[in-house]
């Protein structure tokens, strides 16, 4: 009786769904077995393509921040990761977006959430000052008054 061979699993076919992006944001992708040494991340744009610039890469993410482009209307774009060799590692459908002109900051700075990837951080979200808005002055904890005994 013959045994049985060992088979490489096929690589996942299922493409994460499209995500909007804004020109300029820096992104975080997650993939298995990118490899170690760092490859490229290209932006596919109808005929043009352009290079990303990768600030991190790990076996299994890679950061990067987008091309800085005016965008006026929502543009169908393709990211490509390609390892070190040149060979494509994952790609994924983005629609690059222009910046958003408000951003909504959380009221608690400790809270956390869980974002899948990617996960998009824009780096030009405004400041209250920065948009002539009253600045709130910090808040400060409550003291409790304890009688001094005699």
């Amino acid at each position: 009786m013959a045994s049985p061979t060992p088979s490489t699993p096929a690589p996942s076919t299922t493409e994460p769904a499209t995500f909007d992006a804004p020109a300029g944001a820096t992104l975080t992708l997650s993939h298995n077995d990118l490899g170690e040494q760092p490859g490229r991340v290209m932006l596919r744009l109808a005929a043009m393509t352009v290079r990303c610039d990768v600030l991190g890469w790990e076996s299994t993410k890679v950061t990067f921040r987008l091309p800085e482009v005016l965008v006026e209307q929502p543009l169908a774009a393709r990211l490509e990761v390609l390892m070190a060799s040149g060979k494509p590692a994952v790609s994924y459908a983005v629609r690059l977006v222009a910046e958003p002109k408000v951003v909504v900051h959380e009221e608690n700075s400790n809270a956390t959430a869980a974002i899948p990837s990617p996960l998009v951080v824009n780096k030009y979200a405004a400041q209250d000052s920065e948009l002539g808005l009253p600045v709130p002055a910090p808040s400060l904890p409550a003291l409790n008054a304890v009688p001094l005994a005699n």
